[in-house]
Order: structure tokens, then C-alpha cells, then sequence
């Protein structure tokens, strides 16, 4: 009986060790919480990432407009990916339907691309438990 609760209460101090962690593009912290749970969440997380951040110059970042292609990393792809479009000719809808309707009949799985106006900026996960 008592070794089975100093087991049980050391199980639960390990588990309270548990955390997780997101990181931006340059190394900056952006949230810090522990499974299923953000205890704290930089202001910077969610400023939407620009054209010009991305190697774009200030004259062709001015010429994209309108909805951008966002490609979430996954496990065969550690990059976030970003299709930015001329603002007279954004396809960003069509391409997403010819990505959705590739990606179902390859049956891949993982997190979707997706249209957006404002557009996240990449961030690393991490976990680790602390002793």
C-alpha cells in the first residue's frame, strides 16, 4: 500500500512537469503552457507575417494583395510556406481547391493549407519535462 502512493505521488510531480513552447522564426519565445493549456502568450505571436519579411523588396511587396496561401509545416515538411499573389490576379482560392482535392486523393494527412488575409507567422513546438 505505501509503496503504490509513493509511486502514484511520484508519478504526479513528474507529470506536473510537463510543458510545451512555441518559438518564432528568430528563436523569440511566443508561448510557454502545458499540454492543452497556454499560460502565457507573447504580444508579438500574433502580428501577421509581411511580404517584406519574407525576402520581398518594398516595390514588388507593394504590387501583393488579397489572400495569401498558407502551408503549415508537417512532418514532411519542417517550413511554413507562403504563396503571396499579385492583387490583380489573386488565385489563392483556386489554388487552395487543386491543394485540398490533391491532398484527398493522395490521402494525405496533417494540417490543411488555407486562405488568409493575415497570415501567421511560423512557429517551432517544443515539449519537456522537467525533473
Amino acid at each position: 500500500m505505501r509503496s503504490s502512493l509513493a509511486f502514484a505521488i511520484s508519478a504526479s510531480l513528474l507529470c506536473v512537469g510537463c510543458f510545451q513552447f512555441t518559438q518564432g522564426p528568430q528563436g523569440n519565445l511566443q508561448s510557454v503552457g502545458v499540454p492543452g493549456a497556454t499560460i502565457w502568450k507573447s504580444a508579438d505571436a500574433s502580428k501577421p507575417i509581411t511580404p517584406e519579411q519574407l525576402g520581398y523588396s518594398p516595390e514588388e511587396a507593394a504590387k501583393l494583395g488579397g489572400p495569401v496561401l498558407v502551408e503549415p509545416a508537417d512532418s514532411s515538411t519542417p517550413q511554413w510556406r507562403y504563396r503571396f499573389y499579385y492583387a490583380s490576379n489573386n488565385q489563392c482560392a483556386a489554388d487552395l481547391t487543386k491543394m485540398l482535392a490533391a491532398r484527398a486523393q493522395q490521402n494525405i494527412t496533417g494540417p490543411a493549407p488555407y486562405c488568409t488575409m493575415t497570415p501567421p507567422q511560423p512557429s517551432l513546438q517544443g515539449h519537456g519535462l522537467l525533473f
